[in-house]
């Protein structure tokens, strides 16, 4: 049996891998049963109305998930034990990237529920990508919709703070706004 040490786990060790809880493991045990099923998936919606600056909110993005290493952590395998491993705020495939897709003329409501369903439901790939996905919906130029979805597996260390990042998120997007 390995010793957990007693200290947190310091950056190196966290970049290397370090144990995933007892939870996440029960959790991709779950998602490696039907790995097509959004059934522990959780998602959010915001409907944003006025002036929108995308660049200034993936830039936000991009600083929020430097400094929350929960939005840069991804599972892997080694030697048959799961660990979770925080990639480096410089590596590309550490920050979730904010995917844009725009409904305009497309049926406005209807299309734009139907991109945030499907796109909340599209299965993760657990051991490829990190467990959160932000999709922005254009509906009109002054009308958007912000899509949080995430994988169960990162609400134990996540879900409390989820809240508090997705407003920190649009009160840095403005404020990378309106220092442009």
């Amino acid at each position: 049996m390995t010793a957990i040490p007693a200290a947190p786990y310091s950056p190196e060790q966290r970049r290397a891998g370090v144990p995933c809880s007892a939870n996440q493991a029960q959790m991709v045990a779950l998602h490696d049963m039907d790995p097509d099923s959004s059934a522990y998936h959780m998602s959010g919606a915001l409907r944003l109305r006025g002036p929108l600056d995308a660049s200034a909110l993936e830039a936000a993005l991009r600083a929020l998930a430097t400094r929350h290493e929960i939005l840069r952590t991804r599972l892997l395998q080694r030697d048959g034990r799961l660990l979770q491993s925080v990639l480096p705020a410089e590596d590309p495939r550490a920050l979730p990237a904010l995917q844009r897709h725009s409904v305009r003329g497309q049926g406005g409501e209807r299309a734009m529920q139907a991109l945030i369903d499907r796109e909340a439901s599209r299965p993760f790939r657990l051991m490829e990508e990190v467990p959160l996905r932000v999709v922005l919906v254009e509906v009109a130029p002054d009308d958007h919709a912000l899509l949080f979805a995430m994988h169960h597996v990162i609400r134990c260390a996540a879900w409390h703070a989820f809240a508090a990042i997705c407003m920190r998120l649009l009160v840095a997007a403005n404020w990378h706004r309106a220092a442009c």
